[in-house]
């Protein structure tokens, strides 16, 4: 039986592997993304921590002054640590943004081959279907024929 062959397989299978690319840039950026938002969750966590042991030191006395003082420290010391993750999660966002849209990009390409592919293999399913039915056409006015001509003989 005859094997449909799709010439541009190779070019099909070049469009998937950049796909499987884009999905793996795009996974990496969101186990970034992932792991800066539990970062900035925990320093947001510490934060609030140290502003109730603040205001705790605060409520004691002035005895603790230089305790409230390290305190406010400590807190102004994670606000600007979460500030820098912030910073960071913005860029990490706006490069999985545009991984996204290359991901979006490679997926399109890819299926406009494969569209490809299935119009053409459907072309070549319906030209075999012809094939074989111009065959058996062949086929049953050659038996015709060797019926007929028999049939004569048998009545000279």
């Amino acid at each position: 039986m005859v094997k449909f062959h799709f010439r541009l397989e190779s070019v099909l299978r070049q469009r998937e592997r950049a796909e499987q690319e884009a999905q793996r840039k795009l996974a990496a950026f969101e186990r970034e993304r992932v792991v800066l938002e539990s970062q900035l969750r925990g320093f947001q966590h510490m934060i609030e921590q140290e502003r109730a042991d603040l205001r705790e030191a605060i409520g004691v006395g002035v005895g603790n002054l230089a305790a409230a003082r390290l305190q406010a420290n400590a807190s102004l010391g994670l606000a600007r640590k979460a500030d820098a993750v912030v910073l960071v999660l913005a860029g990490v966002c706006r490069r999985r943004d545009t991984a996204r849209e290359a991901l979006a990009d490679a997926m399109r390409r890819r299926k406009a081959i494969e569209g490809l592919r299935d119009r053409q293999l459907a072309a070549w399913r319906s030209d075999q279907r012809r094939r074989e039915e111009a065959e058996n056409d062949e086929m049953v006015v050659m038996r015709h024929r060797s019926n007929a001509t028999l049939h004569a003989e048998h009545h000279t």
